[in-house]
């Protein structure tokens, strides 16, 4: 979606504009179904959206490298208190937690296709240290890993 979002503000085809913010809608409704955003509508800002949007692209396709604040802002020409300020008033979350919610999502993924083990996928989606992956994947899914894994097998079969 955010790719998608990235190419049609790029192009400016006809009618761009809603195809973007119906782009921007689907995340927003996404980060607040899993409960990241806790009042969507009034944390959106089209204008503040259309500034960070390279970055969100940037967050999707590198977030199983070393991704740094510093180097997003950098992408995007601003102060990192700037871009600090700006990307939590537009997605309603952190950088950091919003990298680490993309991170989570691509393990998810990875957990339900996948024979690789936990540590493999951590490594594989840009976590440094599985315990801290454990943490964080517990956090925004209120179980571990491993259980995750488990229960979608079961569920699955």
């Amino acid at each position: 979606t955010i790719k998608e979002i990235f190419d049609e503000s790029e192009k400016k085809g006809t009618a761009y504009e809603f195809y973007v913010k119906s782009g921007v809608y689907r995340i927003m409704g996404y980060l607040y179904r899993e409960g990241i955003l806790s009042d969507a509508e009034k944390l959106y800002s089209t204008k503040e959206m259309q500034k960070i949007l390279p970055a969100l692209a940037y967050i999707n396709s590198s977030y199983a490298e070393d991704v740094t604040l510093e180097e997003a802002s950098a992408k995007l020409s601003f102060d990192p208190s700037y871009f600090c300020r700006l990307f939590k008033s537009a997605v309603g979350a952190t950088f950091t937690e919003y990298l680490n919610f993309v991170r989570v999502c691509k393990a998810e993924k990875l957990l339900s296709e996948t024979d690789g083990s936990v540590i493999e996928i951590s490594e594989a989606v840009g976590f440094s240290s599985v315990s801290y992956f454990n943490r964080v994947f517990k956090k925004f899914r209120g179980c571990t890993p491993r259980y995750y894994r488990a229960t979608k097998t079961k569920g699955d079969m």
